[in-house]
């Protein structure tokens, strides 16, 4: 563990400016720690007024508790770079916040006045005597209770006249007077303390270029339980000259007395007196009895003060102290950092001063330690300049601070020694408030007001920024919006595609269905065909000479056989009914059902008897050359039956009973299959467009069989589309999008590499000149881009308006070669325009051109594209 000297030599020297040096350190001390701050302190009433260095940062840090003024100013200008924790601007800051905190909180306290009462009283006592005495003010004011004898001044200076022997009545205050009628002085003092003193002592606290000390802080320390602990800074320098001037006292007060050199250099304190060897050994001989004159040496004889007298032994320990302040500890530590020196214990422990030494310690606060972390400071009394000591956790902050502090110390002597104008001169200064530091006087601005005008500068500055970044962002929200909305009617569109090619299954499903009805109706078409051909089999069957007819025949030739044929008689064309022979005429008589054929299925039954005009052809000339003639006719089972017609008579055919009955079959069926048959016609009929078949009508026989019309062909409708050419559409427009995000892309790089510049350089015009105009071209391209995908205007007025936009920005864009890239991809897009639809285009292409090496290897390609056929 590091000894109290090794803590102090390591600790932070923090900034005294503004005479804030505590505050500073405090405010380190919870920063460090990552400790809140005070609750109220951006927000406290100030017992010093509205017009108080705290109420005016309050004003600038209202919306900013957390400084991040400072981090925000570097990420926005210097955007590459990491940001800096900016600890010394921090607590520059904080310094003003917590004093008058500190002041107005202690205001607010009564018990604090009352604790201190007691010591106020002796010291007002103290400060009366001793100006009585003759003691000049001055001094009293500087000392440990300055502030109070300071902010008090009035009220004591007349409690000193009126406890002289000159005082009269002439020279009372009323103001003052009220507070020793009727009492004793110190009930006097008292009732002051508490009535004004007090607070005029909270008052002085507060004021800026105060310096404070230990006593007037530790109040508010105590209150607010914060641990803390005020070493001496020179306690520990103090109390190492003291040790080491024993040690080197007992080294030669042993030689005097007899002791041997060796002996003595052998021991523990070996080092210690081998560095020392040549200055001690000169002091034994100074104590010698013998010690003459001339024995003196100069580099040694300088220590001590007076070569004329016998030393004693307090000036011999003031020797040693000179000494070693001046040489003996340089001689020390070179000599056991020698390789062959062999350090032991007591080198390790000869400069570990412990913390708890008589004199280390000036203020002691256990305070809360669950809560707060421990606070260690140095105090130099004699100049009140705080330290903060380091701990484990701190360390990387304060050496932050440390550097940053460093850095704050040579710009303020670069400024102090400027010859010229200071003002102008620290605006250059690397460090933010390097004026604000310097002493008052050396600026032609009060220190304070140099601090406020840079805070403005670079609020001034972030502000700007961020309303440049929320432009960006609502812009960029914007794009996305209007992206989103493109992809939405993008995703309408394909939703509008999918249900056209939805329709287009359903209509081709519908037609499959149509196909298959017509199928349907075709072999049921067939079947009623495969029946037409059953029937006509079945008539064809009963159209073949049936065996009655055979008789019929024979007998006819037979009764030919026997009657001769008259001369010049022309055959008839019927047959004479009067010249049937009775055998044939019993035959006809005899009645049998006749066929009744139903051909097809009309609802109106129509019969059609068998007249077999070639059977009446054969048989009318064998009739009418009839002889009577006897023979033995065969017994028929079935007898043809004549008909008689008028003049003629017609033979009607009667067929088996078995072919009759296999006829009644087939008519009870085709009659059980005419709703099927009725049915289908009708599907037949709408699946046609109701063409009906033509009936064919002849005049002697009634056919009402329907014709079969094959079906027309029913071909589908051509496949509507509900959006021409929509996937081309969409194509082009996602290749538009993506030069249009190109686009974007290097004005956001115009726009970034702008504030990399200062805000008011000329690069930094040119840039901001640059970016505007690329903008402004990218938002009339995508707004004109959008129209004309939506078919909202026309290509002509596209490309007009384009073309507009493009000249407007070519005088800017090609006379800043950091505009290159942006220019190159707006050429791109013009260029994607000419592909797009370049039938529509008659001449040359109108864009800007810039001679440059990248855009004329774009122009060369845009002008091939020009020469390109119009229909091509």
């Amino acid at each position: 563990m590091p000894g109290l000297i090794e803590k102090v030599n390591e600790s932070l020297d923090v900034s005294g400016a503004f005479d804030n040096c505590f505050f500073h350190t405090y405010a380190t001390h919870l920063l460090a720690n990552k400790q809140a701050l005070p609750e109220d302190l951006f927000t406290f009433t100030s017992i010093i007024g509205p017009h108080s260095a705290a109420s005016k940062l309050q004003q600038k840090f209202a919306t900013d508790p957390t400084l991040t003024l400072f981090e925000k100013q570097h990420r926005y200008s210097h955007p590459e770079e990491e940001s800096p924790s900016f600890i010394v601007e921090k607590t520059l800051v904080l310094g003003f916040l917590l004093r008058e905190w500190f002041a107005t909180h202690m205001t607010q306290n009564i018990e604090i006045a009352e604790q201190m009462q007691a010591k106020v009283i002796v010291g007002f006592n103290e400060y009366i005597n001793f100006r009585g005495w003759g003691t000049e003010k001055e001094l009293l004011t500087s000392g440990e209770q300055g502030v109070l004898f300071q902010a008090n001044e009035a009220f004591l200076e007349y409690a000193v006249l009126r406890n002289s022997e000159t005082f009269a009545e002439k020279d009372k205050k009323p103001q003052f007077e009220k507070y020793f009628i009727g009492v004793d002085k110190d009930t006097a003092l008292k009732n002051y303390w508490l009535a004004e003193g007090y607070t005029n002592y909270c008052q002085s606290m507060a004021k800026p270029n105060t310096k404070l000390s230990h006593a007037d802080v530790a109040h508010v320390l105590e209150h607010l339980e914060q641990p803390i602990t005020i070493f001496d800074q020179t306690a520990p320098k103090q109390l190492l000259e003291r040790r080491i001037s024993k040690l080197l006292d007992a080294y030669t007060n042993a030689r005097v007395a007899g002791s041997s050199q060796e002996m003595l250099l052998s021991g523990e304190k070996k080092a210690l007196y081998l560095a020392t060897q040549d200055f001690l050994e000169y002091v034994v001989l100074r104590k010698s009895e013998n010690f003459k004159q001339e024995d003196t040496l100069p580099e040694f004889e300088k220590y001590f003060t007076d070569k004329n007298k016998a030393f004693n032994k307090a000036d011999f320990i003031q020797a040693f102290k000179m000494y070693w302040s001046a040489e003996g500890l340089t001689n020390y530590n070179q000599y056991i950092s020698l390789p062959s020196t062999a350090a032991t214990n007591i080198d390790e422990d000869l400069f570990i001063i412990g913390e708890e030494e008589e004199g280390a310690i000036i203020y002691r606060n256990e305070g809360s330690a669950e809560t707060h972390p421990k606070m260690e400071v140095a105090l130099n009394v004699r100049e009140g300049h705080y330290k903060l000591l380091r701990t484990e956790n701190t360390t990387a902050l304060l050496d932050d601070y440390e550097s940053s502090f460093k850095q704050y110390k040579i710009d303020r002597e670069a400024i102090l020694a400027h010859v010229g104008d200071k003002n102008s001169f620290a605006q250059k200064q690397p460090s933010i408030f390097a004026a604000a530091i310097c002493p008052t006087g050396h600026l032609n601005t009060a220190p304070f007001d140099l601090l406020l005008n840079k805070i403005d500068e670079h609020q001034g500055f972030v502000k700007a920024t961020e309303k440049e970044i929320e432009k960006a962002r609502i812009e960029e929200q914007q794009r996305a919006l209007e992206a989103e909305q493109v992809l939405e009617l993008q995703k309408k569109l394909e939703e509008e595609q999918a249900r056209a090619l939805e329709a287009q299954k359903k209509l081709e499903e519908e037609q499959a269905r149509t196909l298959e009805a017509q199928k349907k109706l075709e072999e049921e078409q067939a079947r009623e065909l495969e029946v037409q051909r059953k029937l006509e089999e079945e008539q064809a069957s009963i159209d073949k000479p049936s065996p009655i007819v055979d008789q019929v025949d024979e007998v006819v030739d037979i009764v030919a056989l026997d009657k001769k044929p008259k001369k010049n008689v022309k055959p008839k064309t019927g047959i004479d009914k009067e010249n049937i022979p009775p055998q044939v005429n019993n035959v006809v008589h005899e009645t049998q059902p006749q066929i009744k054929v139903n051909a097809t299925k009309p609802k109106k039954k129509t019969v059609v008897e068998k007249h077999d005009l070639h059977e009446e052809a054969r048989i009318e000339p064998i009739v009418h050359n009839l002889q009577p003639k006897k023979v033995k006719v065969p017994k028929a089972k079935k007898k043809p039956v004549v008909e008689n017609h008028g003049d003629a008579i017609e033979v009607v055919i009667h067929p088996p009973i078995q072919q009759v009955e296999a006829i009644d079959k087939e008519q009870v069926h085709l009659k059980k299959e005419e709703p099927q048959v009725d049915d289908l016609h009708e599907e037949e009929i709408l699946a046609t467009h109701n063409v009906q078949a033509p009936i064919h009508e002849h005049p002697e026989v009634i056919h009402n069989d329907p014709v079969i019309v094959p079906p027309k062909e029913i071909k589908p409708e051509p496949k509507k589309e509900v959006f021409p050419e929509i996937n081309n559409i969409i194509y082009k427009r996602s290749e538009f999008n993506k030069r249009m995000q190109e686009l974007a892309t290097q004005v956001e790089s115009l726009k970034g590499r702008r504030y990399k510049e200062p805000v008011n350089s000329e690069d930094y015009q040119k840039l901001d000149a640059a970016y505007n105009k690329a903008n402004k071209v990218h938002d009339i391209l995508d707004k004109n881009g959008k129209k004309y995908f939506n078919k909202e205007i026309s290509y002509a007025e596209f490309k007009r308006n384009a073309d507009e936009a493009v000249q407007d920005a070519r005088p800017v864009l090609e006379n800043h070669r950091g505009a290159k890239e942006a220019l190159e991809v707006i050429l791109n897009v013009v260029l994607f325009l000419a592909v797009l639809a370049r039938s529509a285009w008659n001449g040359k292409m109108t864009f800007f051109k810039v001679d440059t090496e990248s855009v004329k290897k774009v122009d060369a390609v845009v002008e091939s594209v020009n020469k390109a056929a119009p229909g091509a």
